[in-house]
């Protein structure tokens, strides 16, 4: 919880992007698809990180709707997982382009 927590703040939130959170995030639900606990978190944070217009950009360019899209289905009986994508998939698709790139892949 302690990225998800630091990322609420805006400055955090573009800080933590230059230090790779977002990469690290992502290869983490890669690692650990399986596990509900870490996709839920993750996508907390994911939701938080994606506030930020900047990061919207940069999360869509590493491959989160992929990761999303994984979690929400390998995890579909978790609300919580499913809350907090669909949090994350918001707060990316304010962005126009990513609005189309996310329908691209099906959402």
């Amino acid at each position: 919880g302690a990225l998800w927590n630091l990322a609420f703040n805006d400055e955090h939130k573009i800080k933590l992007m230059k230090i790779h959170a977002g990469t690290k995030v992502l290869r983490a639900m890669d690692i650990h698809a399986h596990d509900s606990a870490v996709q839920e978190y993750a996508c907390r944070v994911l939701w938080n990180l994606a506030a930020d217009v900047n990061n919207q950009k940069e999360l869509i360019r590493l491959g989160v709707g992929r990761r999303l899209f994984t979690a929400m289905s390998l995890h579909s009986e978790s609300a919580s997982t499913q809350d907090y994508a669909c949090k994350a998939l918001r707060n990316l698709a304010i962005n126009d382009d990513n609005k189309v790139t996310l329908l691209r892949m099906g959402f």
